[in-house]
């Protein structure tokens, strides 16, 4: 009985998956969209494997190499496009005997990244694509050179260019990413610049005890240290996708110095510099407000880039050797765990 208009808001949902009901709507009927999503359902999530690979977006040396044999735009385009950036660490597991799922684009399944990682809460999770945070949108884009292959053709982007049409790809939020670990999820993250970003503070100082140190490009040389299965005196070479790629420098959160020569509780070092400076880092602590248990391993690098198949492979074993242990408070020692909350030390 009054004069107020009324809004109709029309849902038009990216898969049909989300609502099977969404075509009994009328207006859904005959509809254009509604045909065409309906070509793209939801993909169905088989029950979570060992290991998974969520996200993955490197394109390493050997990769810039093949895209860069297009002789057109067209060409460039088709190869970027079909480019399986996760082929390489699936191929390393496969020869270690290791079944995992590869996952770039969580919303292919209806979830978001928050989702994806609870899938995988009891697996072992790979991850490079995670720079940028909040601010970044979710995670850093990685295909900085297939972009930079492409601008030959564009014309650097500038109006008078081919539009760029291939879509960028993001990982999980730093946020994201702690929730995962203090719910006792364990990440393998290998990433330059992990730490860098201000918004990332929570994750890489509260919840892995790790602080971003200084940017590195003098020398890809390092060792594994501490127990394992590696020669002693062996030494692994990064193979970088340019010149201008950088590594990082890491250090546990109450170390005296920038030679990272402190120790922070359940942080120990994994790879280093001929100097001692920590490329990757070894956690397994307490989380202080959830009691459970935080293991990961953090790299200053992405993993592809170690060069030669059996290299890589041995220390990306080594990395498992230590995220597959198994779960409880049994292999964290006294020292390294953060003091239980009140909650948690009386409770069942």
């Amino acid at each position: 009985g009054n004069n107020r208009s009324h809004g109709l808001s029309i849902y038009f949902p990216t898969y049909l998956g989300f609502d099977p009901d969404y075509l009994r709507l009328q207006f859904a009927q005959e509809s254009q969209w509604a045909e065409l999503v309906r070509k793209f359902p939801l993909r169905k999530l088989e029950p979570a494997k060992p290991l998974a690979l969520l996200g993955l977006n490197h394109v390493t040396k050997g990769d810039r190499t093949e895209l860069a044999k297009a002789a057109v735009y067209e060409d460039l385009e088709a190869r970027a496009r079909k480019l399986d950036y996760g082929a390489l660490i699936t191929g390393d597991l496969a020869a270690l005997g290791k079944e995992c799922d590869s996952i770039r684009d969580p919303k292919m399944y209806g979830l978001d990244w928050t989702g994806m990682l609870a899938h995988f809460e009891q697996s072992v999770v790979v991850l490079d694509n995670h720079q940028g945070g909040e601010v970044g949108g979710g995670g850093g884009m990685q295909m900085d050179e297939v972009f930079a292959l492409i601008s030959q053709f564009t014309g650097g982007g500038g109006g008078g260019g081919k539009r760029v049409r291939l879509k960028k790809s993001v990982g999980p939020e730093g946020r994201d990413l702690m929730r995962h670990l203090q719910a006792g999820g364990r990440v393998l993250l290998g990433a330059p610049g992990v730490g860098e970003a201000v918004w990332d503070t929570p994750l890489y100082r509260d919840t892995l005890g790790l602080r971003y140190v200084r940017p590195w490009d003098r020398g890809v040389e390092f060792q594994v240290v501490g127990d394992h299965d590696v020669a002693a005196d062996k030494t692994f070479t990064l193979d970088l996708a340019t010149k201008r790629d950088k590594i990082t420098v890491l250090a546990p959160v109450d170390a005296t110095n920038s030679g990272a020569n402190g120790t922070a509780s359940g942080v120990e070092p994994f790879v280093t510099l001929p100097d001692g400076q920590w490329l990757g880092a070894k956690v397994a602590r307490r989380d202080a407000a959830t009691g459970r248990e935080v293991r990961a391993v953090v790299l200053g690098f992405y993993l592809a880039d170690v060069k030669g198949d059996a290299d890589r492979r041995a220390l990306l074993a080594e990395a498992l050797r230590f995220l597959e242990m198994p779960r409880g408070d049994a292999d964290i020692s006294a020292a390294a765990a953060e003091p239980l909350p009140a909650s948690v030390q009386g409770g069942s």
